[in-house]
C-alpha cells in the first residue's frame, strides 16, 4: 500500500474516503520564512557605435511621424529597399505598418510603435543603441541573408520568417510571442522570454525552422499561502540550481539549507511507495514533461531559467501501478514540455492511451485543486495548462501512452468552460477558502465512475473544506455527469471539512435539461430541503467530518408526457396522458401556444387523459408534485397531411384494339405507407390491361384514413379518311389549274395532305390547291387522332387544252379504240418513240400495270387489272415529254 506525507493531515494515500490531500506533499511549520525574491533584469552593456550608412540610406531630419515624408532626409517614406538611421536626439512614431531593409537607432534616439498591432518587417540587420518601445506591435525578421540583432531591445512579438539565420548579438527580451516560421534563431545565450508578472511570453508552435543555443525564459509567481508551488521546466539540459538562485531550498546538496530534514523540491513516482520524492541534487538535471512541487513561502518570486528548449513532438514519462484503488493507481504528476501554453483538448495534438479525460492543477493560492474534463472546469480549471505549470493525469491500464505535438500551443486564447447549459454547479464557502462541484447532464451518461465522463474530487490540506458528489460506485467526484429525464435520481452530496465551522453553499448555476424537473437538495442531518435555483443560499454548520454524506440532492424525472397525435387530416383526434411525481392528488391545466387554457382537471390521483385535441403546440402544468408545487412541459399535436393525388397518368385503349387502356397514380400524405385497392380488385398504384370504361380506387394509409378518386378510360375512335374534288379531270388554262378538296374525313384530328405533284404537304382540313403542268396526279390524304390514322387517294388529271393548234405529230399518231369489249392503243408514227403507259381510277388506284416500251406502228391492248366505272388512261412519250390522257367510261 501506498503512503505519503499529508501537509496537515497524516493519513495514508489509501485511506479509504480520503481524496486528493495526500496528493500534495507534506510542508512544515518551520519552513524558513524569509523568501528569496529576485528581480530580474538584463545586463544593459557597453554603449554601441553607431555604423555608417550603407548606400540606399535615410536618415532622420527631426523627431516626428515615421510616414511623414518630412522627417527624412529623402523627402520620401522609407521603404523595403532603405537602410533607415534614426539620428541622435530624434524621435520617432511609427503609426502604420512599416517595410525597411536595416533599421539603426541612434544612442539618444527612440522609435515608438503606437498601439493597435502594427508591424515592421525588417530584411536585414537591427542595431539599437538608443530606445525602442514596442507597444502590442510585431517585428517580422524576413531577409533572405543572414540577419542580426544588436543592442538591448524588449520586443513585444518577434517572427523569424526569412529563409537564413538571424544571430542575436545582444541580450533581447519577448514580451508576449516568438515565433520561428523558417529561420533559425541563433540565440548566443541572448534571447529571453519575459514576464509582465502575470504572463510569462511564449515560443509559439513551430513548423519550419529551428533554434540554436540556449533560450531563457522568465516566471513570475505569487502565492498568496505558504505551501506547494506546482512548476515544469521545459528544457533538455536545466539544472535544479537554477530554481534553487530564486527561492530558500532545503535538504539536498546545494540547497540553501541542505542539512535540513525537509526536502523543498519534490516528484511524485506512483510506482513507489512512498510516491512523493525529494530530489538529492541541485546539479541534477530536471526531467523535461514531469512536474515539480517546490515549496515556498508567500509572496513574490521571478523564476529564471535557460537552456535547450523542447520543440517537436514529445511523450510524457507516464506510469501504470495497479494496487487496486481507484483513486490512487496511475497517478502521475506531469509538466507542460514547451514554453508556451498548450490545450489539453486541442484537436489532433494530443495521443492519449489509457489516459482518463481529467486534468488536475494544484493552486496554492487556493489550496485547491483546479479541474477540467470534457469543457466543465471547477475552481477555475480550464483545458489550458500553462507555460512552466504541472498538471496531474491519470493513467487506468498497462502500457500508458500521453504524447503531445506543437498544434497544441496556444499563445492568445481564452479557454471557453461551462458554457453549455446542461449542468448544476454548487460552490461551498467558508474558512475564507470556496470550492465547487459540478454535476452534468448527459443522456449517455451513467451513474457510475466512468474515466472518460467524470473527474475525481482531490481534497485539499487539513484546513480546507471540500464539497462532492457520490458516484453510484461510492467515489466521491468534482465533475459528475449522470444521465437525466429517466426518473428519479437522488445524488449524495459529500462535505469534506477537518476543522469544521458555519458554511454557505450556493447553487452558482442550475442546468437546462430540456424538460422542467423538480431540483432540490435535502439537508439529511435536520430534515430541511431547499429547491434549487440559481442564486440559493444554503447555510449549515458542521462538525470536522471527513467524507460525510450530509445532503442529498434530488433530481425529479421529467413529467411522464405520452401524447397521440391525430389519426385522420380534420379528425381533431389528438390526445395526451400525464401523470405527476410523487403521491398526488394533482391538478392538470393544458394550455394552448396562445396561452388559452383548453381542458383542467383537478384533484385527480392517477394519470390523467385528456382528448380531442386539434393540431398545434401546447403546454400542461401539473401542480403538487414532490420537491416542488408546480412543473410544466411543452408538447405537440401534430396531425398528418390529407392523401392526394400527385399525379395520374390514363394510358386509353388503342385505335382497333380491346383492352390496352392503364392507369398509374402517385400518391402522397397520409400516415406511414399507403395500400390501395382498385374496383378491379387490383392493389397497386399502377394498373393495366384494361378496356374502355370508369375505374375507382380507395387509397388508404397506417391509420385507416381513405381517399377515393375515379378515372375513365377512353376508347380512341376510329379515323375514316375521305374526300372529294370539284374536278378530277380539270383543263390547264394560261397555265394553271386550280382545285378544290371538300374533306369528309371522321373522327380526326390532324391532316396532311400530298398534291402529287411535289410541293409541300398541307394541314389545312379542307384545302385548294393550283397545278401547273398537265399530267395525272395522285393526291392523298393521311388522317389521324392521338391513337389513330387512316389514308385516303384521288387521282387528278390536269390536261393541256390545244385551240387552233395543229396536232404534233405523237398527239396524231396515238389512237384510243374499244373493240370488242377491250380498250386497244394504236400507234401509227413515223419514227419508233419511248412511251410510258399508266392507268387509274378515281381513288388513285392503279387499273393496269404500268407499261413502258419503243412503238412506232401497231396496237396495244391495255390488260386492265379490274372493270370500273370511270378510268383515266396516261400516255407520254418519255422522248418528247408530251402526255395525252384520255377518260374511259364503262
Amino acid at each position: 500500500m501506498k503512503t505519503a506525507i499529508v501537509q496537515i493531515l497524516a493519513v495514508s494515500l489509501l485511506t479509504p474516503g480520503i481524496a486528493l490531500a495526500q496528493y500534495v506533499p507534506a510542508g512544515t511549520s518551520d519552513f524558513p520564512t524569509e523568501p528569496t525574491i529576485e528581480q530580474y533584469s538584463d545586463d544593459i552593456g557597453d554603449e554601441m557605435e553607431m555604423p555608417q550608412a550603407f548606400a540606399n540610406a535615410v536618415n532622420s531630419l527631426q523627431s516626428g511621424d515615421w510616414n511623414a515624408p518630412g522627417t527624412w532626409d529623402c523627402g520620401c517614406v522609407p521603404s523595403q529597399l532603405d537602410d533607415v538611421n534614426i539620428n541622435t536626439g530624434h524621435d520617432i512614431t511609427m503609426n502604420l505598418d512599416a517595410h525597411v531593409n536595416g533599421l539603426f537607432i541612434d544612442a539618444d534616439a527612440s522609435l515608438t510603435v503606437l498601439a493597435g498591432g502594427l508591424t515592421m518587417i525588417v530584411d536585414g540587420d537591427w542595431v539599437n543603441s538608443g530606445q525602442f518601445i514596442p507597444s502590442d506591435g510585431h517585428v517580422t525578421f524576413g531577409g533572405t541573408e543572414d540577419q542580426s540583432i544588436t543592442g538591448l531591445t524588449a520586443f513585444n512579438t518577434l517572427t523569424l520568417s526569412g529563409t537564413q539565420g538571424v544571430s542575436v548579438i545582444s541580450d533581447i527580451t519577448i514580451g508576449d510571442v516568438l515565433l520561428i516560421d523558417g529561420s533559425t534563431l541563433h540565440t548566443n545565450g541572448r534571447v529571453t522570454l519575459a514576464t509582465d508578472g502575470t504572463k510569462t511570453a511564449s515560443l509559439a508552435q513551430m513548423t519550419s525552422g529551428s533554434i540554436d543555443g540556449p533560450l531563457g525564459v522568465v516566471y513570475s509567481a505569487h502565492p498568496s499561502n505558504t505551501g506547494w508551488l506546482t512548476v515544469a521546466a521545459p528544457y533538455t539540459d536545466v539544472q535544479f540550481d537554477q530554481w534553487n538562485d530564486d527561492m530558500v531550498t532545503t535538504g539536498f546538496e546545494g540547497a540553501d539549507y541542505p542539512n535540513y530534514s525537509f526536502v523543498s523540491i519534490q516528484y511524485y513516482d506512483e510506482t513507489l511507495e512512498s510516491s512523493f520524492q525529494g530530489i538529492t541534487s541541485a546539479y541534477d538535471i530536471t526531467e523535461t514533461g514531469r512536474g515539480y512541487y517546490v515549496y515556498a513561502n508567500s509572496g513574490n518570486y521571478t523564476l529564471d531559467l535557460i537552456g535547450s528548449p523542447t520543440v517537436g513532438d514529445f511523450t510524457f514519462p507516464t506510469t501504470y501501478t495497479s494496487t487496486g484503488n481507484p483513486l490512487d493507481d496511475g497517478l502521475n504528476v506531469l509538466g507542460n514540455p514547451y514554453l508556451c501554453d498548450i490545450n489539453w483538448e486541442a484537436d489532433g495534438a494530443w495521443t492519449k492511451t489509457n489516459i482518463n479525460g481529467a486534468i488536475y492543477i494544484w493552486d496554492v493560492s487556493q489550496n485547491q485543486f483546479r479541474v477540467f474534463i470534457n469543457g466543465f472546469g471547477i475552481n477555475g480549471g480550464s483545458p489550458i495548462i500553462k507555460n512552466g505549470e504541472a498538471f496531474w493525469v491519470q493513467t487506468n491500464n498497462d502500457s500508458p501512452e500521453l504524447s503531445v505535438n506543437e498544434s497544441a500551443k496556444v499563445t492568445d486564447w481564452t479557454p471557453i468552460t461551462n458554457t453549455t447549459d446542461n449542468f448544476l454547479m454548487l460552490s461551498m464557502t467558508g474558512n475564507n477558502t470556496t470550492d465547487e462541484m459540478i454535476v452534468a447532464f448527459d443522456d449517455a451518461a451513467d451513474m457510475a465512475y466512468l474515466p472518460s465522463e467524470d473527474a475525481f474530487k482531490f481534497y485539499s490540506d487539513a484546513n480546507v473544506p471540500n464539497i462532492g458528489t457520490k458516484s453510484s460506485d461510492e467515489i466521491v467526484l468534482a465533475v459528475n455527469t449522470i444521465p437525466a429525464g429517466e426518473g428519479n435520481i437522488d445524488i449524495p452530496v459529500a462535505i469534506h471539512s477537518p476543522n469544521g465551522g458555519t458554511f454557505e453553499i450556493t447553487v452558482a448555476k442550475t442546468p437546462e435539461l430540456g424538460f422542467q424537473a423538480c431540483l432540490s437538495i435535502e439537508d439529511l442531518l435536520t430534515g430541511d430541503e431547499w429547491e434549487i435555483a440559481e442564486g440559493n443560499m444554503i447555510t449549515f454548520t458542521t462538525d470536522p467530518v471527513e467524507e460525510d454524506i450530509r445532503f442529498i440532492l434530488h433530481v425529479g424525472a421529467m413529467l411522464p408526457v405520452a401524447t397521440a397525435d391525430i389519426s385522420c387530416n380534420g379528425m381533431g383526434d389528438g390526445a395526451l396522458t400525464v401523470s405527476g411525481t410523487g403521491d398526488g392528488p394533482w391538478n392538470f391545466t393544458v394550455m394552448d401556444g396562445q396561452g388559452n387554457t383548453v381542458a383542467q382537471l383537478t384533484d385527480i390521483d392517477t394519470e390523467a387523459m385528456i382528448d380531442n385535441l386539434a393540431s398545434g403546440d401546447y403546454t400542461v402544468m401539473v401542480e403538487n408534485n414532490d420537491y416542488c408545487a408546480a412543473l410544466t412541459q411543452d408538447f405537440s399535436i401534430s396531425e398528418p397531411d390529407s392523401i392526394y393525388i400527385v399525379d395520374a397518368t390514363i394510358g386509353h385503349v388503342d385505335c382497333g384494339d380491346q383492352n390496352t387502356g392503364s392507369i398509374t397514380i402517385e400518391a402522397m400524405g397520409g400516415s406511414g405507407n399507403l395500400d390501395y385497392l382498385w374496383n378491379t380488385g387490383q392493389t397497386t398504384a399502377s394498373i393495366g390491361s384494361l378496356e374502355g370504361g370508369p375505374y375507382s380506387v380507395v387509397i388508404m394509409d397506417e391509420n385507416g384514413c381513405t381517399h377515393g378518386e375515379t378515372y375513365e378510360v377512353e376508347v380512341a375512335p376510329t379515323v375514316v379518311a375521305s374526300f372529294v374534288a370539284d374536278n378530277q379531270v380539270i383543263d390547264l388554262i394560261n397555265g394553271e389549274a386550280t382545285v378544290v378538296f371538300s374533306n369528309n374525313t371522321t373522327n380526326a384530328t390532324e391532316f396532311a395532305w400530298d398534291f402529287g405533284d411535289g410541293t409541300a404537304l398541307s394541314t389545312d382540313e379542307n384545302p385548294s390547291h393550283t397545278y401547273t403542268q398537265p399530267g395525272a396526279y395522285v393526291v392523298e390524304l393521311v388522317a389521324n387522332n392521338d391513337s389513330c390514322d387512316d389514308t385516303y387517294q384521288v387521282v387528278i388529271q390536269v390536261q393541256e387544252v390545244v385551240n387552233g393548234v395543229e396536232e404534233t405529230e405523237f398527239t396524231s399518231g396515238v389512237h384510243l379504240l374499244y373493240q370488242n369489249g377491250q380498250i386497244v392503243i394504236q400507234f401509227d408514227f413515223n419514227q419508233a418513240y419511248d412511251i410510258q403507259i399508266d392507268g387509274y381510277n378515281t381513288l388513285g388506284q392503279r387499273i393496269i400495270d404500268p407499261m413502258s416500251g419503243t412503238y412506232s406502228e401497231g396496237n396495244v391492248i391495255l390488260p386492265l387489272r379490274q372493270r370500273v366505272p370511270v378510268g383515266i388512261i396516261s400516255i407520254t412519250n418519255t422522248s418528247t415529254g408530251e402526255i395525252k390522257s384520255y377518260k374511259i367510261i364503262h
